[in-house]
């Protein structure tokens, strides 16, 4: 099968149900849900995190797919903990449908590892389950076909092309954004003047000076603020480890503050300038610390609620569209730039053997690949889960029988 369902993210993502197929966010769901659980190799369970859902009524058709309801998919992301995953079909009446309530028992999303991917959480007593609930982005199916491909022996390559679909993806993406460049600056404060718009943002810079600060010694500290040890009889590096310690503790309190107030609150201006000016006074940091930090905010804000996303600075917008593409158009020339996009059916990513381990010696192709995506707050590192599904199990809707694949490079 070369045909191939995209899921081709909207932006600037809409804030209604009108277009239910989305990723993350809270599932809608029927009077009879249970919130699907994984477990460990302990014998315990663990809620899954909500993936995606796709609107199976607006899906191209001659995929075989139910024609009404939800498919959604929910996947255990603790690295290392196990691959426990549930695709489900949610085929209520649509006016009998709510949003689901976060499980009360829900853990950070990435277990142990979730501090690293969101800088927050590295502050003492950080509250990590808020971490649950990845950003809600909507997005619209598109069908593509993939020519058939051969290797360079001229046999038949059954795999995602790493090149070559440049115009068909363009096509499919619509109005490929432009590629355009942040902001460079030189000094330590956000790419905008109007952030922090909201306490979420605080988190992330401030969250990303206390990740920065981890690894500095005292030693470090004196010379990232331009200082020279004591001399002796003095303990030569003292003055760094109480520098080193000021630096941590303003961090933690702002993380502290902005924990105190509902993430996507605006900070008010005169909070702003106070954050804008310790951000700036602090010794060694760089502007370009805080890029992708502040897109990463900047795009939450988008995904939050209509309110959230009037504060996000009309000329960020831009510069974000292109993190939300799977075909960007790089201008001046030079060749349209593509991603490998999330998808269902078609041809896999051949990443390592387990792929080519499927449809050589099994029935089951493709059903779903997810690969990872920081705009949507997927770190899968590099790597790709693979959903399986045989053709009689699709036809019979037994997406308990689907079978999950996890291959990394």
């Amino acid at each position: 099968m070369n045909d191939t369902m995209l899921f081709r993210q909207i932006f600037p993502p809409p804030h209604d149900d009108a277009k239910p197929s989305r990723f993350g966010g809270l599932p809608l769901v029927g009077p009879d849900f249970v919130w699907p659980r994984g477990r460990l190799a302990d014998g315990r369970e663990r809620p899954l995190a909500f993936i995606l859902q796709l609107d199976c009524a607006a899906a191209p058709r001659g995929f075989g797919l139910p024609s009404s309801g939800l498919l959604q998919v929910f996947l255990d992301l603790d690295w290392g903990a196990g691959d426990g995953f549930r695709i489900l079909h949610q085929d209520a009446p649509p006016h009998s449908l709510r949003l689901a309530a976060p499980p009360p028992e829900a853990g950070p999303l990435y277990g142990a590892e979730t501090r690293f991917f969101f800088p927050w959480c590295l502050r003492d007593g950080a509250d990590a389950r808020a971490t649950f609930v990845l950003p809600r982005w909507p997005f619209a199916p598109v069908a593509l076909t993939v020519p058939p491909q051969v290797d360079e022996d001229g046999e038949a390559f059954p795999y995602w092309p790493g090149s070559g679909l440049e115009a068909r993806l363009a096509q499919a993406q619509g109005a490929p954004p432009p590629h355009a460049d942040w902001p460079s600056v030189g000094a330590p404060e956000p790419p905008f003047a109007a952030m922090p718009q909201d306490w979420r943002a605080v988190e992330w810079l401030a969250g990303e000076v206390l990740s920065r600060l981890r690894g500095v010694t005292p030693a470090e500290a004196l010379k990232m603020a331009g200082l020279a040890p004591a001399p002796p009889p003095h303990d030569p590096y003292a003055q760094g480890a109480r520098l080193l310690a000021e630096q941590r503790a303003s961090a933690d309190d702002w993380l502290r503050r902005a924990a105190a107030r509902d993430p996507f609150e605006a900070v008010a201006d005169d909070e702003r300038a106070a954050f804008r000016a310790w951000l700036a006074a602090l010794p060694g940091m760089k502007g370009y610390y805080f890029t992708t930090p502040a897109m990463k905010s900047l795009e939450q804000s988008l995904a939050a609620s209509p309110q959230a996303a009037a504060r996000v600075p009309p000329e960020a917008l831009p510069k974000l569209a292109a993190r939300h593409a799977f075909a960007i158009d790089m201008r001046e020339g030079e060749k349209m730039f593509v991603r490998t996009p999330v998808r269902m059916f078609g041809p896999p990513s051949c990443v390592q053997n387990a792929a080519s381990e499927m449809l050589e010696e099994s029935d089951k192709t493709l059903f779903l690949e997810l690969g990872g995506d920081e705009a949507l707050g997927h770190y899968f590192g590099e790597g790709v889960y693979q959903f399986w599904i045989s053709p009689a199990d699709l036809a019979a809707r037994r997406f308990e029988r689907v079978v999950l694949t996890r291959d990394a490079y």
